[in-house]
């Protein structure tokens, strides 16, 4: 059942939507309740609207089950002392920390395509960096970029679950960060086994592990403000904002002009037009946000609406909701999906970003941002509702944060109803953006390493606490 409402949301099917997530609630519940596996998913505990400290519950019912999965391996780790010095460093010399990362998502997925950054401007002052990688390489750019750089990339997908612990184990590492969390292709198991004295978690997973095995979560104060700590198993270690790293000035500074035509004449945008946008995967869509967007296009005749058809099977459903609010057809536009460079280059034929509520738009709200694009969302009491909030912090721009969504409708539409208010914003966030802590990457690289070595040093007994500037 639990997977068959997931692919129907997936698809914005939203026939007796409110009804479907309470009985699959109340299915998890009394599974849970009979110390069964819930048949939903962690992750998608996380996309439907259910109450956080729900969501921690079906997290920790997982967790359970790898540690019952895991009892009869037969592992004893090994733990060196913390730490290491550069060859031919005096004794006084401080100690470097050996920090590890293990993640399926190192290629062309949304985590690859922000973490590559750090790898990229990791310098030997802060320590040993060693990537442990739950994929083979898909020849992408993000992957080869890993592959050719300074640190080395172990394959360990294909490895059994004591294997995988050994060869991490065997590297010393002091802190092992996890990227996965309970997405797709992770593997916890290896780190149930506790191959590293500390483990983290952080960037991929927009939530908590429930986890023993996970002793801290890399967070901001903006995604997780002191107030929502009931609703997370791990210790707080609170990063300068932004937490979320990226590395678009490196990987994608040239534009094409091409692109760029064509995407704006796929709108058939003329001078006078605003063009909303939303780049998000279209499952993230909730009714209470497509009712707002309908909204704000009723107020504003020369708005045009542009998504991307993603995934195609949900585009004629969008169409069917949009049409029982009364949204012209000529008012929205879709777009297939295209490859990331493409993409990014016809990003600017948008005007103005509208986020979704319950699931921000993380890696899209960078990238809108990068490419000059303003974004304007209403973080709700959740992470994954809460990162854009973070992103337009530290770009310099909070006025674009709404306190709700009714105040999130007003200032859309007060953007929407003027070409020249539009226009003079989206000439704000462009100068901001190469001077802004958002897109500083050799400064967040750095800000990270310092961080991640503090926590070699914290006990795991530790709660919360700010390392923040």
């Amino acid at each position: 059942m639990a997977n068959l409402v997931h692919l129907r949301n997936h698809i914005v099917d939203w026939t007796n939507r409110d009804l479907r997530f309470l009985n699959i609630q109340k299915v998890a519940e009394k599974q849970m309740a009979n110390n069964t596996v819930p048949s939903m998913q962690s992750f998608h505990c996380l996309l439907f609207p259910m109450p956080p400290e729900f969501c921690l519950k079906v997290a920790k019912a997982f967790a359970a089950e790898v540690q019952k999965q895991i009892k009869y391996i037969d592992f004893k780790p090994a733990f060196a002392e913390v730490g290491y010095r550069i060859s031919g460093s005096p004794p006084s010399a401080p100690l470097l920390p050996r920090i590890g990362v293990i993640s399926h998502d190192l290629g062309n997925h949304p985590t690859g395509h922000l973490f590559t950054a750090i790898p990229a401007f990791w310098k030997s002052e802060y320590g040993m960096l060693q990537l442990f990688s739950l994929s083979t390489s898909d020849n992408s750019r993000y992957f080869q970029r890993l592959a050719q750089g300074r640190h080395s990339v172990e394959m360990i997908g294909s490895m059994s679950f004591q294997d995988a612990a050994t060869t991490i184990n065997s590297a010393n590492i002091d802190i092992l960060v996890d990227l996965d969390g309970w997405m797709k292709g992770r593997r916890p198991e290896i780190l149930a086994l506790r191959p590293t004295p500390k483990q983290a978690i952080y960037l991929g997973y927009p939530g908590s592990t429930g986890a023993e095995w996970v002793d801290f979560a890399l967070v901001d104060k903006i995604v997780l403000p002191p107030e929502f700590h009931s609703q997370w198993s791990e210790a707080k270690a609170y990063l300068p904002i932004p937490y979320q790293i990226n590395d678009y000035p490196s990987l994608f500074s040239s534009d094409n002009a091409k692109d760029l035509r064509k995407a704006e004449e796929v709108l058939s945008k003329e001078h006078s037009d605003i063009i909303l946008c939303n780049f998000n995967q279209l499952y993230k869509l909730e009714p209470s946000t497509l009712d707002i967007w309908g909204n704000i296009l009723k107020s504003c005749s020369n708005c045009k609406l542009w998504l991307l058809s993603f995934p195609v099977q949900a585009e004629a459903f969008v169409r069917k909701q949009l049409l029982s609010r009364d949204i012209k057809s000529s008012q929205v536009i879709f777009m297939p999906r295209q490859d990331k460079q493409i993409h990014l280059h016809r990003i600017p034929a948008g005007n103005l970003f509208l986020d979704n509520m319950h699931v921000n738009g993380h890696t899209t709200v960078t990238e809108t941002l990068w490419k000059g694009v303003p974004a304007i969302t209403a973080p709700g009491d959740v992470m994954a509702s809460r990162v854009a909030a973070s992103l337009l912090t530290a770009l310099g721009v909070p006025e674009l944060i709404a306190r709700d969504d009714l105040d999130y409708e007003m200032l859309a539409k007060s953007l929407a109803r003027s070409k020249a208010k539009v226009s003079t914003l989206g000439a704000t966030v462009t100068r901001l953006v190469p001077q802004s802590r958002l897109f500083n990457i050799q400064e967040l690289t750095k800000a990270w390493a310092q961080h991640v070595k503090m926590l070699i040093e914290t006990p795991r007994s530790w709660h919360s606490a700010s390392f923040a500037d």
